[in-house]
């Protein structure tokens, strides 16, 4: 999904790869309230602020992953993945949503 290595995920839900792998095969589940899971809902919440985005286009949602952000100082996917930065990344697309909701549009009648 979205193109992200089962270690990329790994990473980001604070997991081993071993343990995506066995959550991608239904042999295990993630615990209610543990960081993994804690994890899992914020990214769910990225993805959820990128489908919004970019309404469901995922060549554009990827490439928003892996394209260097200024206002975020780096590339959002390295940023949650190398750094843990899920929340960074997450209260920027926050704003950006509040942004575009805040933009008013008037259609003028002639």
């Amino acid at each position: 999904m979205l193109g992200l290595y089962r270690a990329e995920l790994a990473r980001i839900l604070k997991l081993q790869c071993a343990d995506v792998g066995e959550l991608a095969n239904a042999q295990q589940l993630l615990e209610v309230d543990s960081i993994a899971w804690q994890q899992a809902e914020k990214f769910i919440s990225v993805f959820e602020s990128l489908h919004l985005k970019f309404q469901g286009n995922e060549a554009l949602i990827c490439n928003w992953l892996r394209k260097r952000n200024t206002e975020l100082d780096g590339v959002p996917l390295y940023l949650m993945v190398d750094d843990g930065l899920i929340d960074n990344c997450l209260s920027y697309l926050k704003v950006e949503e509040k942004r575009g909701s805040d933009s008013l549009v008037v259609f003028v009648k002639d």
